[in-house]
């Protein structure tokens, strides 16, 4: 003989639905939503297109800086060469010391 369970025809309810609190698929954007997502992108590629040029500037001023480095070291070293040119002028044109009064 086979015994023959009888289910209930309204189980138990253990869960409670919850509408409104968990979304499955991601829903749709709304026209605004669409818009300032869009607008951020484009806001984007423009900040990081800003942050390329900052960039090559800061590089090019970094060069200048090193450029005008050397060149004011250089500028003292030949101010330097034609003031111990001048006194040796001076002194090989004026052999007795005179200062030229």
């Amino acid at each position: 003989m086979v015994s023959r369970a009888t289910y209930p025809t309204n189980p138990p309810k253990f869960f409670i639905p919850i509408r409104g609190v968990f979304v499955l698929a991601p829903k749709k954007p709304t026209r605004f939503e669409a818009q300032v997502t869009s607008a951020m992108d484009d806001l984007a590629t423009k900040l990081d297109g800003f942050e390329a040029v900052m960039t090559r500037i800061l590089d090019k001023l970094t060069g200048l800086e090193a450029w005008r480095s050397t060149t004011d070291a250089l500028m003292e070293k030949l101010l330097n060469q034609a003031d111990t040119t001048a006194v040796r002028i001076t002194g090989v044109s004026n052999p007795r010391g005179g200062g030229g009064e």
